[in-house]
């Protein structure tokens, strides 16, 4: 049985680099494999815009 609200919505055609997630829109970041293409700069940088699109723990939508 599948459900709709555990589809993914969203897909952006974004660099990391340039790539800022909404505040407080996402349950996971999951990054696979492009992510070892980032200088360090960009990686920290990517991680820092990533944290503040995550849900608080136990947020509903």
């Amino acid at each position: 049985m599948s459900s709709d609200m555990h589809k993914a919505t969203n897909f952006y055609c974004v660099s990391l680099q340039d790539f800022t997630p909404k505040v407080g829109r996402y349950d996971v970041t999951w990054i696979q494999r492009c992510i070892r293409q980032l200088a360090d700069d960009d990686f920290i940088s990517f991680f820092k815009r990533a944290k503040v699109g995550l849900k608080l723990r136990g947020e509903a939508d």
